[in-house]
């Protein structure tokens, strides 16, 4: 289906068939992108999901612990490819599972 949505859009001149090749570049990579264990992107929801499942107790600290991971290193990937979104979006899924993993550290440590 592919191959052919590309040719019909040459039939739309140049301009159409940039249009078409942006797009479904732009879906499969926001696709891919989504798939990383990021929280709280899908990726990162699966894989707090597969965390707790083996481990009910501690499983949603590791999820957080590896979507900062993640999330640093695709800030470090962004710099490197002068991409001031994935900088920003990255840093900020980071920095906020950082907060929640930090919020989680306080709550354990309030307990009777």
């Amino acid at each position: 289906m592919i191959p052919s949505l590309v040719a019909a859009s040459k039939n739309f001149g140049y301009l159409g068939h940039v249009l078409v090749n942006d797009l479904l570049f732009l879906n499969i990579a926001w696709g891919l992108v989504n798939l990383l264990p990021v929280y709280p992107l899908d990726g990162g929801q699966i894989a707090r999901a597969l965390f707790e499942l083996h481990d009910p107790q501690g499983g949603q600290r590791r999820s957080l612990r590896l979507s900062v991971i993640v999330g640093a290193a695709m800030v470090l990937i962004g710099i490197l490819a002068r991409s001031l979104y994935l900088v920003a979006l990255f840093g900020l899924l980071a920095a906020s599972s950082a907060q929640t993993l930090e919020a989680l550290r306080g709550s354990h440590s309030r307990r009777w």
